[in-house]
């Protein structure tokens, strides 16, 4: 009798580690699920991040392509600067602002 009610008792032991061991796995499915979702937040939000700096980098480059066209305009008519030397100001501006709008392609 008292065999019987050791292997009942091994039996119970053993049943109660394999529900402890299968709650600790579903503790760390659900933990690594929840990592997963916090990281595809994260991805979300820089890609989001991403678009938003390069839409204000392109705003700001035709911005200042505006301001640099109505600033030299306004020299180059008040006599204080030659329409040749506004033009190449303009054009090597330009060439030095094309490296930033392809670099983030």
């Amino acid at each position: 009798m008292r065999k019987k009610e050791g292997e009942v008792v091994l039996v119970i032991e053993e049943v109660l580690f394999s529900i402890r061991v299968v709650k600790a796995f579903a503790r760390e499915v659900r933990r690594l699920e929840k990592e997963s979702l916090e990281m595809e937040i994260g991805l979300r939000a820089a890609g989001d991040l991403k678009t938003k700096l390069a839409r204000l980098q392109t705003s700001l480059s035709r911005w200042a392509h505006v301001w640099l066209l109505w600033f030299g305009t306004r020299l180059v008519l008040s006599g204080s600067l030659s329409p040749v030397r506004w033009w190449s100001l303009f054009c090597i501006w330009a060439r030095c602002t094309n490296p930033c709008r392809n670099s983030r392609k």
